[in-house]
């Protein structure tokens, strides 16, 4: 039976117009920042005496402090049992609110010692505190000419003043050793730099959303060489030292100072870490390079070509980590495991000795990072991004509808979205409830060829979700059948001349016989429908519907309207969109379904096939996800997007 399409205004089943289609630009970020020149300031360190205040005093407390640190440090036995002070800074008035410092000394130097600072407010000075340092100032584990030693950066905020000191064995002085004050200066656009929030780690998108270099007003003329690409088998994790009281508007000024510090007093080429983490639980990108590429850094020596480093802004030896941060390590985690193709719950050799793929900086170097708290919650992160990339996110809470063909339990099921990556390696999103969740690779690369590819279900009826791609160049169409590890078989040509035909789309079953289909539209504007046969294989084309040349975008979904039969999605190019409503028998009844508001300016629409959801993308790379929920539809955006720099595939 051929049906035709038939016009909105003689017959149309209106649903109450409750649904919200969010506009294209919705969640971008309306900040326009600019990069931000950092000024500094360079005090030496000198010999304890009365330009130096009280700061060689050192109390009961200090010295098991200075103790701590040592053996943290691993440093001799006597730095360990008598640390003291050999050199200090003097009392130095902060440059501005908030200010990022730290101590730096000739390479090669000081190799037995410890660094204290303390602030002081209108109430007075407060106690010494600890901050990590590390001996060796090569970046990457190599010697970098002009690279120098010294601690990790230091946020202070609320202060007037503040002073430095380093303790250790008599002889073990620090050769050119010096505080740098840094004022990170405020910018305009920092107060809405980085608004948008992250969600929850169950609910992440296909890549998490990382704020840019650019956000956070990176100064990229200080930025030295390119940046050298190693591997990613596994993330550590870090913290920052200093305060944890810091607002939301002053995260750029801190990762603009941590910048500042790394490459102009350590002499690296960039900031040390891959990404960083604020207390909110938003994501930053750090090292220059490319967020999904394996940039070397300089976060722990050693491992910085096999890893990549994630920093939680803030001191957690004593604060406790929120669960906002917690859940963005476990994002960018399962992310880059997709990415990189490592189990975040295993265990690897890297060159400092066998570890866990995520581990903290303690476990490769010399040091407290990142805290106890955060430390503590590294087991969670590990089970929590493994389930995350290994299954794409978990189970949905969507009812699945028996109008999809059997999409199986390996290879890609029908109801996933897939993307491709700028590499061209293929990607696949699984439904989590009503977001989408991580998704993995499904195959690491050659598919830069295919302008069409879309979830076909199981056409080979093997039990294994099945891929249909059209190459570009060659017009076939290529089936790739799932195998059990979630990965594809090599294809099978299963159509030529398929040039022009558009907005493919298949995985449900619309002739009722059990085995998926396939529709698109045809140059016409009839929509076609080419039933599944045996083998995985196409039969001949059946005319379903004419005047489809005005749709933009079509996509096959699951029991739209309840009836058991696998239900079409029609979006035309002025943004009215449509369910037209299958009768199992191959054809389409008459009487659409309008969906309530505009879904215009989407660059890809596609269907969870066999659930009652369909996702839309816009250019910008935020996604929106629409499901049936009892009478009529509602519209959520997709939890921290970012199909940025994706191509993402849709009818």
């Amino acid at each position: 039976m051929r049906i035709r399409h038939i016009s909105v205004a003689a017959a149309v089943t209106l649903i109450a117009p409750v649904l919200t289609v969010l506009p294209p630009d919705a969640f971008h970020a309306t900040a326009r920042p600019a990069p931000v020149e950092t000024s500094e300031t360079q005090v030496a360190l000198q010999d304890p005496g009365a330009t130096t205040g009280d700061g060689d005093v050192v109390s009961r407390d200090d010295l098991a402090l200075a103790r701590t640190q040592a053996r943290q440090s691993q440093l001799s036995a006597r730095a360990t049992a008598a640390p003291a002070v050999l050199e200090v800074s003097p009392e130095q008035a902060v440059p501005a609110d908030l200010t990022v410092m730290g101590v730096s000394w000739a390479a090669g130097s000081a190799a037995d010692t410890v660094v204290q600072y303390r602030a002081r407010t209108a109430a007075g000075w407060g106690g010494w505190e600890a901050v990590d340092s590390e001996g060796d100032g090569g970046e990457a584990g190599t010697s970098v000419p002009g690279a120098r030693a010294g601690s990790d950066p230091i946020v202070v905020t609320g202060a007037t003043h503040v002073q430095v000191r380093v303790l250790g064995s008599a002889g073990q002085d620090p050769v050119d050793a010096r505080l740098t004050l840094i004022d990170p200066k405020n910018a305009a656009a920092d107060a809405s730099a980085g608004s948008l929030a992250p969600g929850s780690a169950a609910a992440a998108a296909a890549t998490p959303w990382i704020n840019s270099r650019a956000a956070w007003g990176a100064d990229e003329s200080i930025r030295k060489d390119s940046p050298a690409y190693g591997q990613v088998r596994g993330a550590v994790v870090h913290h920052t030292a200093g305060t944890n009281d810091y607002t939301q508007a002053q995260v750029p000024a801190i990762l603009r100072g941590i910048y500042a510090f790394h490459v102009k007093d350590r002499g690296w080429s960039d900031i040390g870490y891959n990404f960083l983490v604020d207390k909110w639980g938003r994501i930053w990108e750090g090292r220059y390079g490319g967020t999904d590429r394996a940039v070397i850094g300089a976060h722990a020596a050693g491992v910085n070509s096999q890893t990549t480093g994630i920093s939680v802004m803030g001191d957690y030896n004593a604060a406790t980590v929120s669960t906002a941060s917690v859940q963005a390590v476990t994002r960018i985690i399962a992310w880059k495991a997709g990415v990189h193709g490592f189990n975040p719950a295993g265990r690897t050799t890297l060159s400092v000795g066998n570890v866990p793929v995520v581990t903290g900086h303690r476990d490769v170097g010399s040091t407290s990072c990142p805290g106890t708290s955060l430390y503590a919650r590294l087991p969670a992160i590990r089970a929590s991004a493994a389930a995350l990339a290994g299954s794409g996110g978990g189970s949905s809470s969507s009812s699945s509808s028996s109008a999809a063909a059997p999409a199986g339990t390996g290879g890609v099921p029908a109801d996933n979205v897939l993307m491709r990556s700028r590499s061209n390696a293929l990607f696949a999103s699984a439904p989590a409830g009503s977001d989408l969740g991580f998704a993995r690779r499904v195959s690491a690369a050659g598919w830069g060829g295919f302008n069409t590819v879309f979830t076909a279900g199981d056409m080979n009826r093997d039990g294994y979700g099945d891929i249909i791609a059209r190459h570009g160049k060659t017009a076939q169409l290529r089936l790739f059948t799932g195998k059990a590890d979630g990965s594809l078989n090599p294809p099978v040509v299963i159509g030529t001349r398929w040039r022009n035909l558009r907005s493919l789309t298949g995985g449900a079953d619309f002739t009722g016989d059990g085995r998926p289909d396939v529709v698109a539209i045809d140059a016409r504007g009839v929509l076609r429908l080419y039933p599944g046969a045996a083998g995985g294989k196409l039969s001949g084309s059946i005319a379903v519907g004419d005047g489809w040349g005005s749709f933009g975008h079509v996509a096959a979904l699951g029991d739209w309207d309840g009836d058991g039969k696998a239900d079409l999605l029609g979006i035309r190019k002025d943004g009215n969109a449509f369910i037209y409503r299958g009768t199992g028998r191959g054809a389409l009844r008459s009487g659409a379904i309008a969906l309530p508001g505009k879904f215009s300016g989407f660059r890809a629409v596609t269907g969870l096939v066999g659930r009652d959801q369909f996702a839309a993308v816009t250019p910008a790379g935020v996604g929106v996800l629409v499901t049936r929920t009892g009478p009529a539809p509602v519209s959520r955006r997709i939890v921290t997007p970012s199909f940025r720099g994706l191509t993402v595939f849709g009818g």
